[in-house]
């Protein structure tokens, strides 16, 4: 949920910076409005400033300078409106998404309460401190050759690493020896 709304304000921030820019581009732009038809593999330009008139005043070669100052006013003026519409329902998902989050409700009641109960959704990091806490469970009934200490006090079993079908090393559960081999746990189960 964090990385959600990391990903929202970063986009609230580039949209914020992207009107500020249309803002000054806004400057003053001449009356009217360009309308374009292609036809024949050819563009015209229209200048339409009167309401009501379809058709415009059609902007000759020698006149195309300010064609692309009409083209900049319509997409300065889209632009600010969907972006102004846009930045205010990212504004209102994050603030729904930062007061009512279901994920965070855990964390906020006090480590007393926290051990009485189990969280519905748990937690990258809870369900990194389970893995670390759960002990490795051994077979009774099947003689292991567990020689090796590792650094979190668990024997383990020697073999090399990436062979075996049980080589598997748990995070933060390096084994005290260096080089080629390696000492793998038995894996041990997924806290639940």
């Amino acid at each position: 949920m964090n990385e959600i709304l990391k990903s929202m304000k970063d986009r609230e921030t580039v949209l914020k910076k992207a009107i500020e820019r249309a803002k000054k581009d806004k400057g003053p732009f001449p009356k009217g409005h360009l309308r374009i038809s292609a036809s024949n593999n050819r563009v015209r330009y229209y200048l339409m400033t009167k309401p009501g008139d379809s058709s415009g005043d059609y902007i000759k070669k020698g006149s195309r300078s300010i064609v692309p100052k009409f083209a900049l006013k319509d997409y300065n003026q889209r632009f600010l409106k969907d972006a102004k519409e846009k930045l205010a329902r990212l504004d209102q998902a994050i603030s729904l998404l930062s007061a009512s989050n279901a994920d965070l409700t855990y964390h906020k009641l006090s480590t007393y309460r926290q051990e009485l109960i189990t969280p519905y959704i748990i937690t990258d990091e809870l369900y990194a401190q389970k893995w670390q806490s759960a002990r490795i469970k051994t077979n009774p009934f099947l003689l292991e050759n567990l020689v090796y200490e590792t650094e979190r006090g668990e024997m383990v079993r020697l073999c090399k690493m990436g062979t075996g079908p049980d080589c598997t090393v748990q995070v933060g559960d390096r084994p005290k020896l260096h080089g080629a081999i390696w000492a793998c746990p038995q894996p041990a189960p997924l806290p639940v």
